[in-house]
């Protein structure tokens, strides 16, 4: 998931900040089209097919909140590279900002430490949560 989130986020960051690879999402977006946004959509169809897999591989008790969040994201970006909506897509896909901060988190608290460096990764995924998601995001829905 990590790794996901950053490469993800970097990806998104250059169709968004390239005017090449933006250019027709930007003119059209519905179904405007851009190699950057194929690109990036297949890189994260391929995270979230593996994501669909580890949920019913790893053994125990199946979370199917996981699977559905896995299942309905694969088939969203799956869409988007016919292309459909792949302005809104590339834009949502950078609320994995707050994903490096959460497993900062998590990795953390299984290796015992609660210090300060969790506090101040806690703190940043508190802001890069609502920056990203509520203040960038919620205007895009």
């Amino acid at each position: 998931a990590l790794v996901h989130a950053i490469t993800t986020i970097a990806l998104a960051g250059r169709v968004i900040a390239s005017e090449e690879l933006s250019k027709n999402i930007d003119a059209d977006h519905m179904y405007g089209a851009s190699d950057g946004a194929m690109l990036l959509f297949a890189h994260s169809c391929g995270y979230f097919a593996w994501d669909i897999v580890a949920c019913f591989v790893e053994g125990g008790k199946i979370n199917w909140g996981f699977v559905l969040h896995a299942v309905s994201c694969f088939l969203c970006y799956l869409f988007g590279q016919f292309p459909y909506l792949q302005y809104y897509g590339v834009r949502f896909l950078l609320f994995e900002l707050s994903t490096p901060f959460l497993n900062a988190m998590y990795l953390l608290r299984k290796v015992g430490h609660t210090g300060l460096v969790h506090d101040a990764m806690q703190a940043l995924f508190g802001l890069s949560f609502v920056l990203a998601r509520i203040v960038y995001g919620l205007p895009l829905s």
